[in-house]
């Protein structure tokens, strides 16, 4: 099952096709279209979608009638007893809305007055809609990180906000400004989901069936142990017997699975990182789509490519395939996807924030075949593409033709592809598992299954006269090739690495002996095994040395310090010192004002309460602030930085470093490289540094400047101050609004001091500005927009 490129189109204005942030696909007996939203300055466009080789057809435009209120953010909902298309609530506590004909056009935008004591004044970055009791119930996530809602009655008119149940702090979310999906209905609509930035993870409330009032669930993150940051999408569904929730994280590039109870709760069933092999960092965009059994799962991002999973009834992740980026496709920078089942193809489509226009892609599920889960006894698949899973006991499994995959977990179970390009999946199983006709080149063996397994240099290898046999701990897997003769892991995985995602595992940690400091100034020194360490009172040292370790400093200035092995160290109370070492360590300073430093490892850092600071060094490292004016700085690797709470200084340095503000008035520097930041809430200060830098301001009157190089410039929200130096570049401001924002040529020098010394021209998706140092392009604007006035001198 392989993605297949078929074409790109558009409208052929800029305005339509450049800064694409949603895309919605509406199906019904009548027909199938795709809308496509852009940000500010922009509108909806409308494509009829018609399968086949033909491509979309353009059949409508429609501006954004209030330019500055455009998130791009759409969904379709049924309001007043029609199908509507919702944007957001205007500054007024209306809720913005298009009618969707029978033909599926726009008609004009509508206004639905809600309760005027919610609503007024608020800004909703992302909206949901759901029916109830008859009722359509709009829920809203609030600038200030708050849930709001609203029953409408039969009209679309407002019954009033709903209720709440318990405290506010169950219902703040911290607002993730940068998410496609923070809000997500229960496949039954009985439950609502919410992206929480502040708990690193999600939250779940239960809906009331009367009035739609909501009571806080359950919540599931960091705080469980889930390793994530920077949540950025939902997706909420059943099968096989269950109801699930898939959370993707861009800062951990990472896909969780958790378990969804009646009751709200949330539970780990799986969860999936990046690798080289896949193509889902920095996840932006996240889709489930479900055929017959068959549970298929489209993620990308900003890692340049397209990847397809597969769920396992065993409620598994498994990745199937990664198409890159690669000239004309259309797959930099993913900021949005969606899908159409148009009779047995699966057609797909995706926007990007470094072209314009929209990508169409394929997939052929004409041949999809069975589904089985069994647990002993001999099973066969049929003609087509079979997923076949044994779950514990020993089984044997015969794929038959097709392209099947095959799933054990038992020890003593043998497995047939038979014909067609097949996939064998090995998990833990303690004994020998039989792969019986192997073919290089042709079929697949995939061990992401196994904990702790993640290169092919780490099993033991017994080469065979008719294939092999691998090993790795209790594991053994005997591989036959068809039709006789020896094999190698270069059979196996020729590109020398395993083409797939790794897995992890939130396992229990073994319990462990701890050494206890006193009262006093303690020096608590490990060995080379895993040592556990607290020092209690006094300003204590705790050294790791060799061994996976844990340290806690509790009260006092404390000194940690990590050794070799995988680390977890947590100041606790106190100012203080917290040093990781050569693995990939898990830093944490705590309350006081903490000095917390990665070393060569791909660390996590958290600040904790106070004021801290931060440092990755070598290494991909992830920095989180937390509360207080904190000073973060990455290093030499391509790390991610997260101010958090409190108005903090983020700095990337070395890398193409991600960095992300807070609600606050941060201060964001990239470095030497192609950098990202985004600013969200508060008045924030940009510097890009060397490179082609992304720089987004979010909410607030901002003030941006990509340095050196040809940078891409978004002000969002607010009154913002575009600044360009002598060595700017090829520039691009997204969202440039004429009267409001500025553009800051201070600092140019004598070479233009007046706004008649500049040349200004119209060009394909804007109009340019020639400085004499470089351009300045402000995409969807006009010859005669601007003027003297949007310009400092």
């Amino acid at each position: 099952m392989e993605f297949q490129f078929q074409q790109r189109f558009q409208t052929g204005s800029a305005r339509f096709d450049v800064d694409l942030r949603d895309l919605e696909v509406v199906q019904t007996e009548s027909g199938s279209w795709l809308y496509a939203s852009t940000g500010r300055n922009g509108g909806l466009s409308l494509y009829r979608l018609e399968g086949g080789s033909a491509a979309p057809q353009l059949l409508q435009r429609h501006w954004h009638e209030n330019p500055s209120l455009g998130t791009g953010q759409i969904t379709c909902g049924e309001i007043g007893g029609e199908m509507q298309l919702l944007s957001q609530l205007s500054g007024s506590g209306a809720l913005l809305c298009h009618e969707i004909g029978t033909e599926g056009q726009l008609a004009r935008q509508e206004q639905h007055s809600l309760a005027a004591e919610a609503a007024t004044g608020l800004t909703v970055r992302a909206i949901d809609s759901g029916q109830n009791a008859g009722h359509s119930l709009v829920y809203g996530l609030q600038a200030d990180g708050q849930i709001a809602g609203w029953r409408l009655d039969e009209t679309g008119q407002s019954l009033g906000a709903v209720g709440r149940t318990g405290g506010d702090v169950a219902y703040q979310v911290s607002g993730p400004a940068g998410a496609t999906e923070p809000l997500r209905f229960s496949a039954d609509g009985g439950l609502l989901f919410a992206l929480d930035d502040l708990g690193q993870g999600v939250r779940s409330y239960r809906i009331n069936t009367q009035t739609g009032a909501l009571q806080a669930a359950d919540s599931f993150g960091t705080v469980e142990g889930l390793p994530v940051a920077g949540p950025s999408a939902l997706q909420s569904f059943q099968a096989y017997g269950a109801s699930w929730l898939l959370l993707s994280a861009a800062g951990t590039g990472s896909l969780s699975l958790l378990r969804v109870g009646a009751d709200g709760g949330l539970s780990f069933a799986d969860q999936v990182n990046d690798t080289l092999a896949t193509r889902f960092g920095g996840l932006s965009a996240l889709e489930v789509v479900q055929v017959a059994d068959h549970v298929l799962v489209l993620a990308a991002g900003s890692d340049d490519g397209l990847s397809l999973l597969r769920l396992l009834p065993s409620g598994q992740l498994l990745h199937v395939t990664s198409l890159p980026h690669a000239a004309g496709l259309g797959l930099e920078n993913v900021t949005a996807l969606d899908w159409a089942l148009l009779g047995d193809q699966l057609e797909i489509y995706v926007s990007s924030a470094s072209t314009g226009g929209i990508s169409r892609f394929r997939l052929d599920l004409s041949n999809l075949g069975l589904v089985r889960q069994v647990d002993q006894g001999s099973h066969e698949g049929g003609a087509g593409a079979d997923l076949l899973q044994g779950e514990r006991g020993a089984v044997t499994l015969n794929g038959g033709a097709g392209d099947d995959i095959l799933v054990t977990s038992g020890a003593g179970s043998q497995l047939t592809g038979g014909a067609g390009a097949d996939r064998f999946v090995v998990g833990a199983a303690p004994g020998q598992v039989t792969l019986r006709d192997f073919r290089p080149g042709t079929d697949e063996l995939d061990l992401s299954l196994i904990p702790g397994l993640y290169s092919p240099a780490q099993l033991q290898v017994e080469t065979l006269a008719d294939g092999l046999r691998l090993s790795f701990g209790e594991v053994q897997i005997l591989v036959q090739r068809a039709g006789g003769g020896a094999l190698s892991l270069s059979d196996l995985w020729p590109q020398g690495r395993f083409e797939t995602a790794d897995r992890i595992s939130l396992a229990e940690t073994p319990d462990q002996d701890i050494e206890y400091g006193g009262g006093g100034a303690d020096q608590l020194g490990g060995g080379t095994g895993a040592d556990r360490m607290q020092g209690l009172g006094g300003n204590d040292v705790l050294l790791g040395r060799g061994g996976n370790d844990e340290l806690l400093g509790g009260d006092g200035n404390d000194t940690l310090r990590g050794g070799w092995g995988v680390d977890s160290l947590e100041g606790e109370l106190g100012d203080d010192m917290v040093l990781g070492g050569g693995g990939n360590d898990r830093l944490q300073g705590g309350a006081g004002r903490d000095d917390v430093q990665g070393h060569k490892g791909d660390d996590t850092l958290w600040g904790g309460l106070d004021d801290d600071k931060l440092k990755g060094n070598a290494g991909v490292d992830l920095l989180y602030g937390g509360a207080g004016n904190d000073d973060l700085r990455g290093g030499t690797g391509a790390d991610r930085l997260w101010g958090e709470a409190g108005a903090n200084l983020q700095i990337g340095q070395a890398g193409a470093d991600s960095l992300f503000g807070g609600g606050a008035n941060d201060t964001l520097k990239g470095g030497a490289d192609a950098d990202w930041a985004w600013g969200y809430d508060g008045d924030d200060t940009f510097r890009g540094g060397r490179g082609r830098d992304h720089l987004f301001g979010g909410n607030g009157n901002d003030t941006l400047s990509g340095d050196i190089g040809g940078d891409w410039l978004s002000g969002g929200a607010g009154a913002d101050s575009f600044v360009f130096g002598r060595k700017h570049g090829r520039d691009v401001i997204t969202d440039f609004t004429p009267g409001a924002d500025r553009i800051d040529l201070r600092a140019m020098g004598v070479a233009h001091d007046d706004f008649s010394d500049l040349e200004i021209h119209q060009q394909a998706g804007g109009v340019v500005v020639i400085t004499g140092n470089g351009e300045i392009l402000l995409q969807g604007l006009e010859l005669g927009a601007v003027t003297a006035d949007d310009f400092l001198f």
